[in-house]
């Protein structure tokens, strides 16, 4: 290693974003970056790999490791850099993005390394579902049954994503959640049932307009009602920001939470996965180190 040089890697998801991240790693390896830092690239074949490689870095005291794909990289680098003291970059490559949306983290890439060399630190907080670590939001619900199309899909891209967003959307269906949160239990009638750790989803659908990344609470958003006419406006407001506390929106914070009732399936960070009727959300206080 040189002297005085950070130990910074890139770990790049060559399918973020249909094809960005192999973009960005040409950019990479012709960047300046090398004459202040200590670089290495390492492009993923398989999920989970992202996690395996973090995990070494930081056992190698590297001092940065930048995410180069969307929510599904950062989710799986963020989880392996809770709790130690190795710094978290994000590149934006994927189809929405909402954590380095939120950070307000340039799409241009250019402007994302020009950050990096910044090396403006903030400690944020995540979260788990049933002790999966979640950096940006999590849930069940519609969200989670998009995820799930989306994973399922061999198209990438924000384009597709929405298609089955819109597709999906058109068949909501209600069911009754049973949850327990701050001394509260009680029973809701929604399609949806959000933990935000963010503002947004991604592409600036912010499903939590006032949620804080810094301030040890998670928001619960649940979204209720159904038809045709009442989807296109609770879209629209999700696209807009104008989500607002009333008879088809309810949001509240707290810092534990447990979900009943469950359709069998959720997601962290868009990523689904498999759930046995019972969520339990619990946030982790400024937990992560993330340039932004």
């Amino acid at each position: 290693m040189s002297e005085g040089h950070k130990k910074m890697t890139f770990i790049v998801n060559p399918i973020s974003g249909g094809g960005k991240g192999i973009r960005i790693k040409k950019i990479l390896e012709s960047s300046d970056l090398s004459n202040t830092h200590d670089v290495v690239i390492h492009t993923t074949t398989v999920i989970g790999e992202a996690f395996e490689v973090t995990k070494k870095a930081v056992e190698n005291q590297t001092d940065i490791v930048v995410a180069v794909g969307g929510d599904g990289t950062v989710n799986e680098i963020g989880s392996a850099l809770i709790g130690s003291n190795t710094i978290m970059g994000i590149i934006p490559a994927g189809s929405g993005n909402g954590l380095a949306n939120h950070l307000d983290i340039p799409s241009n890439i250019q402007k994302a390394i020009e950050l990096l060399k910044r090396n403006t630190v903030k400690d944020i907080d995540t979260g788990t579902m049933n002790n999966r670590p979640f950096m940006n939001v999590a849930g069940t619900g519609l969200d989670a049954q998009i995820s799930r199309k989306f994973a399922q899909s061999k198209k990438r891209g924000w384009f597709n994503y929405f298609k089955i967003m819109l597709l999906t959307g058109t068949n909501i269906i209600e069911s009754n959640f049973h949850i327990k949160y701050n001394g509260t239990e009680r029973t809701v009638n929604a399609y949806m049932i959000t933990a935000a750790n963010s503002t947004q989803f991604g592409n600036n659908a912010r499903i939590a307009p006032h949620a804080n990344i810094e301030d040890g609470k998670i928001d619960i958003c649940i979204m209720k009602g159904t038809g045709l006419l009442r989807s296109a406006l609770s879209l629209y407001k999700l696209m807009t920001g104008s989500l607002k506390n009333g008879k088809y929106y309810e949001t509240f914070q707290t810092d534990e939470i447990e979900i009943g009732n469950t359709d069998g399936w959720g997601h962290v960070d868009g990523e689904p996965c498999k759930l046995d009727g019972t969520i339990h959300i619990n946030v982790n206080p400024k937990s992560l180190k993330v340039i932004c």
